[in-house]
């Protein structure tokens, strides 16, 4: 399982610009990047999952606005958002930004790595969703439930003939149909409850 940390988000943004790289990542291959990847229509190539990882992070990106204002490089609730934007996507140098937002130095790199935390923090949490939640795939074949009507609670007694021979014909695969004729209350609809929970049959 791949660690979401400062570190890893790092590279990511780094490689930002390099579709290669970025899709070789680890984190190119989180569960939440490749269901991103399948909603787009990707293939499952590298180039694909760095195209997904890169719309994704561009999204959760986004999630550090504090509005949809104007960004406001005075305004400190702005920082891990410009930090982030300003120096991984649009290529500015640490000086610029930092001198962009009126921080000193120091100031600025510890203000980088709340906003890598607080990036990582998102992604973490779009890959637990993602393992929470069954994929379309997975959910289309999953077995199917149960359906069959609850077995009587009494003995099935004085058909086991009839039952055996029901049994054999399903099973040869010669008749995919099979229907039960008689007059009411003979026992066809308990007979069929018999089948239904037949564990050979299931």
């Amino acid at each position: 399982m791949v660690d979401i940390n400062r570190k890893q988000i790092r590279s990511a943004l780094q490689a930002w610009h390099q579709t290669s790289r970025l899709g070789e990542l680890p984190l190119a291959g989180l569960l939440c990047v490749d269901r991103r990847r399948e909603a787009l229509g990707y293939d499952a190539s590298a180039i694909g999952r760095a195209l997904a990882l890169r719309q994704l992070l561009r999204a959760l990106l986004a999630e550090l606005r504090p509005n949809e204002a104007e960004p406001d490089p005075a305004d400190p609730r702005w920082r891990p958002f410009l930090i982030l934007s300003q120096q991984y996507l649009e290529g500015r140098s640490p000086n610029w930004v930092a001198n962009h937002l009126f921080l000193a130095k120091r100031t600025y790199h510890k203000a980088q790595a709340t906003a890598l935390d607080r990036l990582a923090t998102l992604l973490q949490d779009r890959e637990q969703a993602a393992r929470q939640t069954p994929s379309a795939d997975s959910a289309a074949t999953a077995a199917p439930l149960f359906m069959a009507p609850p077995r009587l609670n009494r003995p099935f007694i004085g058909r086991e003939n009839l039952l055996a021979e029901i049994r054999q014909r399903l099973l040869a695969g010669t008749s995919p149909r099979l229907a039960l004729v008689g007059l009411p209350g003979v026992g066809k609809t308990t007979l069929l409850r018999e089948l239904a929970h037949d564990e050979v049959l299931r």
